[in-house]
């Protein structure tokens, strides 16, 4: 971590340097004032220490893991004292300063964002600047000569920013000695990933022309064009950033040439990964030697110009020691030194504080522990390219990320994400550990035992039977997630650990109660036991957590003793006891919770109370939920109209509060108010006029039954007064009944609401007004069926995804217009019966709506329609991003050409479509192999009359119901083995056939498939020709349909691992040709209820570990043979009858 700090510095000194010499106009004088800024950046680099320790990730493709980490650390962040808070925020106050002052340029970060690039590239090149490089560059050349013989040749150059890729990549580009004749292209990529740009830059320069294609078929096929009459061809795409598989390959798909041509690729990258997916033989650019680094700075410092060279040279090749070979570091180090003449102020670069950066990591320092900060309440910032780079390289030391083979290797690791908490952890300075995908596996204590350095443990992914006694041995545990423990206990050990912080039991309904001790963890401020519906009462040393600032207990039904100890517990901020059905005097014992900011009581034993005081203290509360389905109170005390910083409250389903006087207290701060089902309220207009930064208001089913005057009178009054709230973006009024019958035309004023629920309201008539709501996007009518006419909304208001085709009596076109401008990435249009011309289809061009990937095409069953539906459907082509289409009660004969030119398409699903005859999903020449190359499933159902003229697309998965032709008709086709989709399809669903299994046609082509599931077939009496094509099963589900036996042919299933049978009541007991499944490893039996035991064959069964059976109503015992299943692993039964 020390070279750290010199190298951060050394990417920074430049650009302060001239920064401060702007402030002192030109008289730089870095005998103290330069020293001291720069160690003032040291001290505040020092803050931000621990998140880069703590937040940068090694690898792009680690990112999903280590956000497996990372996250739970700022849990206990959340919660540090207002003094380090404060100090936090002063050190990141003073960064931001001096980010102004010294004017940095941000960086990359170590998240993708989208970035105005200024270091593009060219090819231009000074070679008599280019330093230590000559026997690198002969090497790669020897490299790429080796693989020239290949027609494309990809060669990575990769290493951490400033080391001098660019720079190698131009020594190369300009090698006239090895591509004289060869034609050359240098791409500058970024990291703003663009095959399209990439590819038309290409073009741009072999053809001399601009080209600007957005279409990649195009740009692909120009490529090949020029590939092939140039011949030889040397590209540099420099400094790519993408790490997507998917786009690396169409990238080297992009550049693939015909064997006439000879492409060389060069390409720099900081990250190792991409290099290695573009070649298996990267060249790593190694560090400069600090020779290397001296002549830099020399050549930069005009050192040969200055005076008292032999003092300054010994200072400058320590300064070069301290670049870590980085050249950009030297380069930028250079400069700045270029205007110090003396040798006193090169001393003050060499013996300045900031390359001494603390490298401990026997404990927190200050600087680590200003990582804890509440996310919500920072301000976030951009590393320079070479920071971000150096950090990632750190961390590759610091985190062990093991596999199934162990939790091995990693001694000096600092945070670990293992996959097997029963197997021992060897890296005894483990800080953090987090066991990912373990929730099958039991906890062991060996797990974690030897981690003694332990600050956080998270076992959320862990099965815990039992937490161990032996965690007492992690003294520094600050951070313990351990959820959903099975013990009835928690080991009294735990309260040993006296630095712990953070403490989360939730959902461990088991537990009885918690150690007698527990309030021995004197430094414990945030506890979770939400969900731990066992324990009925909290132990007596409870109310010694005086630093508890952050308690969970909802959902702890049975503890009747919690006012006992919250007195005690003056530093809370949050309490949450919703669901808590005994919590007693509340009054008397949070009278002193002065700094409470989040106290949630719904659906609490507090709720059913008819009057309280207890928010006479409670100054500073934020949120507030008081919410219940059957809540008593009947008046809530006027000093609520006093808590100015009240955000959020809730009161929904108070049915017996009749007041709301304190409503108009002075309640600016208030952006959330849930009235919901306070039906007995007696609402007065003028309570709602001093929410001015209200944004979301629910007077759901609370108006219809306590109206003094007449509903029209009333309801405009209140809907005016509402309509003052100039913020308001939520509005719901559903479920009112007769109360809102109509409304006033006032509401149009709350320009900024997005939400408005008139649902199951018996409105008439919409206001006019709202039409003029430019903010409106969701406007809900469910259940309002006196409604005949709703106003033209603006083209803003239309509900996404959700859009429904909406025509007038008498218009020339539907609304269907409004969507042109419109590009989503998910849309779903119905009532497609209300189109009225093919035109306003085509005015939407659904073709250029690049972003739409989900789409859902649906008409109205048995609707008259304006417009043919397959003249419509043809019209509504969609882009070729899309992956989900589905299409419902379309009347058409046959589909259009596009449904087959969809190649990103991964979901298809066609429901209802009686008229269905034919689909083909060939080209004109008959061949489908191309088509649908990605599609993952495939579901069609209730299709009664579709046959297969052509091959359908290979999709890996197919669920085909209440459509027996589209089994049958496969004999129909004519196969071949290119487009067969007999090795793609691997999973088969059919559901509600009534065609006998021997003529599922379909299965001769399913030679690759492994799973099989039969819903309600009729006949499956089958055929050895088919029951050959099922010779490759590993699972076989069965759900019966009234079947008194089961198949025949299930014993010829030899390869069967996993069978399912189900819905068979009629089965008196197993076939016998199912002991002949000898590698059967699942057996699930549901609702077989003539069943009356099971067979004694069943132990010949050996590889059998899982066993279920349930609602079997007809067994009643167990074979005593069954203990010889020693294999079995996993056994449930959920018999009614069976004795134990």
């Amino acid at each position: 971590m020390a070279q750290l700090g010199g190298l951060i510095a050394s990417a920074l000194l430049k650009v302060v340097g001239d920064q401060i010499g702007s402030v002192l106009g030109g008289q730089i004088k870095l005998r103290r004032n330069f020293d001291n800024d720069l160690r003032r950046m040291k001290e505040t680099l020092e803050c931000v220490e621990a998140e880069l320790y703590l937040f940068v990730y090694v690898k792009v493709s680690r990112k999903k893991k280590l956000a497996a980490v990372i996250p739970f650390l700022t849990t206990v962040h959340k919660i540090k004292m207002a003094n380090k808070m404060k100090t936090m925020r002063e050190h990141v106050a003073e960064i931001t300063a001096q980010h102004k002052a010294f004017n940095l340029m941000p960086g990359a970060g170590a998240n993708k964002q989208k970035v105005t690039d200024t270091r593009v590239t060219t090819s231009s090149t000074l070679q008599a600047q280019i330093i230590g490089r000559t026997d690198e560059e002969e090497k790669i050349l020897a490299s790429v000569s080796k693989g020239i013989t290949e027609q494309i040749t990809f060669l990575p150059i990769y290493g951490i920013g400033g080391l001098g890729k660019t720079t190698m990549a131009k020594l190369i580009y300009n090698n006239n000695s090895q591509f004289q004749d060869y034609s050359r292209v240098w791409v500058y990529v970024s990291q703003t990933f663009d095959l399209n740009n990439i590819g038309n830059s290409i073009i741009s320069q072999l053809s001399g022309k601009t080209s600007q294609d957005t279409n990649r078929e195009m740009i692909h096929i120009a490529l090949q064009k020029l590939f092939a009459e140039k011949q030889k061809i040397l590209i540099v795409l420099d400094d790519l950033w993408e790490g997507s598989d998917f786009l690396l390959d169409d990238l080297k798909a992009m550049l693939m040439v015909e064997k006439a041509s000879k492409v060389v690729v060069i390409l720099t990258t900081r990250n190792e990964g991409i290099a290695k997916k573009m070649s298996t033989r990267p060249h790593k650019l190694a560090p400069l030697t600090n020779d290397m680094c001296w002549t830099i700075i020399k050549q930069k410092s005009g050192f040969e110009d200055k005076d008292d060279k032999a003092k300054l040279e010994q200072i400058g090749m320590d300064i070069a020691m301290k670049c870590g070979g980085v050249g950009l570091a030297a380069q930028s180090l250079g400069y700045m030194l270029n205007s110090m003449p003396t040798s006193h102020e090169w001393e003050s670069v060499r013996e300045s504080d900031i390359w001494t950066l603390s490298a401990s990591d026997s404990e927190d320092t200050p600087s680590r522990q200003t990582a804890r900060v509440h996310p919500d309440d920072v301000t976030l910032f951009t590393m320079h390219d070479l920071v971000h780079d150096l950090a990632r390289s750190v961390m590759d030391g610091e985190i062990l990320v093991a596999s199934e083979d162990g939790n091995l290797g990693g001694s000096n690791c600092h945070f670990a994400l293992l996959d097997d908490c029963n197997k021992r952890l060897e890296s005894p300075r483990i800080r953090a550990l987090h066991f990912m995908d373990s929730a099958e596996i039991g906890l062991h204590d060996a797990a974690f035992a030897s981690a003694k350095s332990l600050r956080v443990l998270d076992l959320s992914q862990c099965c815990i039977h039992k937490l161990p006694d032996s965690i007492d041995r992690s003294k520094r545990l600050r951070y313990l997630n351990a959820p959903g423990i099975h013990d009835a206990t928690i080991p009294n050990s735990i309260t040993s650990l006296s630095k712990l912080n953070y403490l989360s039991l939730r959902d461990s309904s088991n537990i009885l109660t918690l150690p007698q001790s527990i309030g021995e963890i004197e430094g414990l401020m945030y506890l979770d036991l939400s969900g731990c519906s066992g324990m009925r009462e909290l132990p007596k040393s409870f109310g010694e957590l005086k630093k508890l600032v952050h308690l969970d207990l909802s959902k702890c039904v049975c503890v009747c003793n919690v006012s006992e100890f919250l007195g005690s517990l003056t530093e809370l901020q949050y309490l949450n006891l919703s669901g808590c059905r005994s919590i007693g005097n509340l009054h008397a014992s949070l009278g002193v919770l002065s700094e409470l900011q989040y106290l949630n009581l719904s659906f609490s034993s507090y709720v059913n109370c008819r009057k309280t005081k207890l928010f006479d203290v409670f100054t500073k509360v934020e949120h507030s939920n008081l919410s219940s389905s059957h809540s008593c109170l009947k008046q809530l005390p006027e000093v609520l109209g006093n808590l100015n910083k009240l955000k959020f409250l809730n009161l929904s389903g108070s049915y017996c509060l009749k007041e709301l006087s304190w409503l108009s207290g002075n309640q600016k701060s208030l952006v959330h108010l849930d009235l919901s089902k306070c039906r007995g309220v007696n609402y007065i207009p003028e309570a709602f006029a001093g929410f001015t930064n209200l944004q979301y208001l629910n007077l759901s089913a609370c108006l219809r039954y306590r109206l003094e005057e007449s509903p029209v009178c009333q309801i405009d009054r209140l809907i005016d007064h509402i309509s003052t709230l100039s913020n308001l973006e939520h509005l719901d009024l559903s479920n009112n009944g007769d109360a809102i019958c109509s409304l006033p035309e006032s509401l149009g004023n709350l320009r900024k609401l997005h939400t408005l629920d008139l649902s199951h309201c018996n409105i008439t008539k919409i206001p006019e007004s709202i039409g003029t709501i430019d903010s409106l996007k969701m406007l809900y009518f469910k259940g309002c069926w006196l409604l005949s006419n709703v106003p033209q909304l603006s083209a803003s208001s239309i509900s996404l995804p959700l859009f429904g085709v909406h025509a007038g009596d008498g218009k020339s076109s539907s609304n269907l217009v409004l969507l042109q401008g419109m590009n989503p990435v998910e849309l779903k249009i119905i009532q497609l019966e209300k189109v009225k011309s093919a035109e306003e289809a085509m005015c939407i061009k659904l073709m250029e709506k690049e972003r739409l990937q989900d789409l859902t095409l649906r008409w109205t069953e048995d609707a008259q329609r304006f417009v043919d539906d397959e003249v419509l459907l043809e019209k509504l082509e969609p882009p070729s991003s899309l992956t989900t289409l589905i299409i419902q009660w379309y009347n058409g004969v046959r589909f259009p050409s596009w449904l087959s030119q969809l190649p990103n398409l991964t979901w298809l699903a066609l429901y209802d479509m009686k008229h269905l005859e034919e689909w083909s999903a060939s080209d004109s020449s008959g061949a489908n192999d191309l088509r649908f190359p990605k599609l993952d499933c495939l579901y069609i159902k209730n299709c009664p009359n579709l046959r297969m003229q052509s091959l359908l697309p290979r999709a890996k998965r197919w669920y085909i119901s209440k459509s027996d032709n589209a089994l049958s008709s496969w004999g129909e086709c004519t196969m071949s083995d290119t487009s067969s989709p007999s090795l793609v399809t691997t999973q088969l669903a059919v559901a509600d056939c009534e065609l006998p299994l021997h003529q599922w046609r379909l299965l001769g082509h399913l030679s690759g498939l492994t799973e099989l599931r039969m819903e309600r077939c009729g006949d499956l009496t089958g055929t050895p020709e088919i029951i050959q094509h099922l010779s490759s099963l590993n699972g076989l589900s069965l759900t019966g349909k009234e079947h008194e036996e089961l198949p025949k042919w299930l014993g010829e299933l030899t390869s069967l691992e996993r069978l399912c049978i189900d819905g068979y009541r009629g089965i008196k007991e197993l076939d016998e040709s199912i002991r002949k499944l000898t590698k059967l490893q699942e057996l699930k039996l549901y609702n077989c209820n003539s069943m009356s035991s099971l067979p004694h064959w069943l132990t010949e069964l050996t590889y059998l570990n899982t066993l279920v059976i349930n609602f079997c109503e007809g067994i009643r015992s167990l074979p005593e043979s069954i203990e010889k299943l020693t294999n079995l692993k996993k056994l449930k039964i959920n018999c009614p009858h069976l004795k134990r």
